[in-house]
């Protein structure tokens, strides 16, 4: 099978101050790849994509992009003309220019007699435009323009706002529907599910899966990465490892390979010491005797090690450690909710909300973007008011929030002495849970407003290890965190034998964690008593036998 490259790296190198991010990378994208990107935070992911992008130019090295090949780039974090509306930032001008060209040419012609010399050349005028206003899918342009807008959470009436109207996560969302509309030949998409509820983040899925271009992918949502992509990259130490297989083959192979190669390296080690061993025994002996022997043979065991070729020492991956402990149980029922409603203005968010959760559950809130998840959790929790209803929290509740907005966090403070602050920890204790949480010596006295997404929620952890609460609440905990974190998450999440309530976009955390999921759609809830696969196989039951 000949494989056709349409983006081509040379020996690309990127240095930050002192630290070496890409070393020296050479690699091909081919017609038909589908790749994940993948790598620690901070291992150069986003840096890599924006070269390829040549949004930044390499220290050295080369880029081939083939002529006539369309990238679109979706960054993690856009930028807009604050002073734009969405209609002029998300359209197709070169569809309004052709259509208004075309518009005008048939007011022309309509004015026109059948014998009059210009009508031929206003009419192979009029047919080559309409021959690229098609070719550009003009005639469903509209129709696809409402679709994706609707599917990424906007109102047609959102078309006449200014962008400085929208929230991040809109402006999110705005980008990648900008993006997916202009149909490039290769996507370059820097984690584009950040701020999708599930059932864009499903369209999203449909859409890659269909996708008859090239694509690379950063995400951290592993059902994502498992169903869309066909190769995986590894970004590590500044070197590319390339994986022909989704992510479960390369988690699968990359286990495989890490202990052959420990195995390898070991087994070579004791060779050496052996080898070092008996010439050093060797030397001495000879050193005694007359024997020429001897000193051919530790001659010919110095060749033997020389000529051995060093396996590399396996590095060892920095994993964050992470276990929950509760102090006391609380009693059987945990939170009830009876009648609850919340209003803003004339937008009623839900109503006559009833449920009950119970001692060691681990109940998933889900739902649409705007539904009210947050809300629900704050005012369960009496950070916000209900506007009807009541809450009840049962006996002994020892209660931790992580709240996505990481409001707790001072900017200011060092990681240090914001555990330190907020806690009775003594400078030991707080050291060794912050190097469990990757924040190891130094790096444990940067400031707060200095670090990653991913570092403040490592922050946000730590407090939450700490409270030893026997009620954990989530909301959107594995924002920003790298795939190794979210699985240590889920596996603590997994272990702990109190009560969380979470909200999460991952699939993946829902399936493994949830044993009960509580769904706001419309203003109303809906109760699963199993977990997310239960909720899955629920809602396909319905649709089917709403289509029959």
């Amino acid at each position: 099978m000949i494989l056709l490259s349409i983006i081509e790296l040379t020996n690309i190198k990127k240095t930050f101050g002192a630290n070496r991010i890409l070393d020296g990378i050479s690699w091909q994208l081919n017609l038909g790849d589908k790749v994940a990107l993948v790598g620690m935070n901070g291992s150069g992911k986003t840096t890599l994509l924006k070269i390829i992008a040549r949004i930044m130019p390499p220290d050295s090295g080369k880029i081939r992009i083939n002529d006539n090949i369309k990238v679109g780039y979706v960054p993690q974090q856009p930028e807009f003309d604050d002073s734009t509306i969405l209609r002029d930032e998300i359209s197709d001008q070169r569809i309004i220019e052709l259509r208004q060209m075309i518009e005008q040419m048939e007011l022309e012609m309509s004015n026109l007699k059948n014998n009059d010399i210009h009508l031929m050349e206003i009419l192979n005028q009029y047919n080559m435009l309409c021959a690229e206003f098609e070719s550009r899918d003009g005639y469903g342009y509209k129709a696809k323009l409402e679709k994706i807008l609707d599917i990424m959470g906007f109102e047609l009436t959102d078309l006449d706002k200014h962008i400085n109207t929208f929230s991040g996560g809109q402006k999110s969302r705005i980008q990648l529907a900008k993006v997916l509309l202009q149909k490039p030949d290769v996507l370059l998409l820097d984690e584009p599910d950040s701020h999708l509820d599930l059932d864009a983040l499903e369209w999203l899925e449909e859409f890659l899966y269909d996708y008859k271009g090239a694509f690379i992918i950063i995400s951290h949502d592993r059902s994502l990465l498992e169903k869309v992509t066909n190769k995986t990259l590894e970004l590590e130490f500044g070197r590319l490892n390339q994986y022909n297989g989704n992510y479960s083959y390369y988690a699968d192979q990359r286990e495989r390979q890490q202990k052959k190669q420990h195995y390898d390296y070991v087994n070579q080690q004791q060779e050496i010491t052996h080898l070092k061993e008996a010439i050093e025994s060797l030397q001495k002996w000879a050193s005694r005797s007359s024997n020429p022997k001897l000193g051919r043979r530790v001659k010919s065991m110095e060749k033997r090690l020389d000529w051995i070729d060093p396996i590399e020492k396996p590095h060892k991956k920095s994993k964050m450690q992470l276990s929950f402990e509760f102090q006391k149980r609380s009693g059987e029922i945990v939170i009830e909710a009876i009648s609850l409603s919340k209003r803003f203005d004339d937008h009623n968010l839900f109503s006559n909300l009833n449920f009950h959760i119970k001692w060691g559950e681990h109940v998933a809130i889900i739902g649409p973007n705007g539904s009210g998840k947050t809300t629900l959790i704050k005012i369960l929790l009496g950070l916000d008011q209900q506007t009807s209803g009541y809450v009840n929290l049962g006996d002994n509740l020892i209660i931790s929030y992580f709240d996505q907005e990481q409001k707790g966090l001072n900017n200011q403070k060092t990681i240090y002495n914001e555990l330190e602050e907020d806690t009775k920890l003594t400078k030991n204790e707080a050291m060794y849970l912050l190097s469990k949480m990757l924040f190891k010596g130094e790096k444990a006295f940067k400031n707060v407003g200095e670090l990653s997404g991913g570092e403040r929620n490592r922050v946000m952890l730590s407090k939450l290890v700490y409270t030893k609460a026997n009620l954990i609440v989530l909301d959107e905990p594995t924002n920003h965190l790298d795939i190794p974190s979210i699985e240590v998450l889920e596996d603590a999440l997994i272990a702990f034998r109190g009560t969380v309530i979470f909200i999460t976009h991952d699939r993946r955390l829902l399936s493994n964690v949830a044993d009960r999921i509580i769904e706001l759609k419309n203003g109303e809830v809906h109760l699963y008593p199993g977990g997310y696969d239960y909720y899955m196989m629920k809602n396909e039951a319905i649709e089917e036998t709403a289509i029959i």
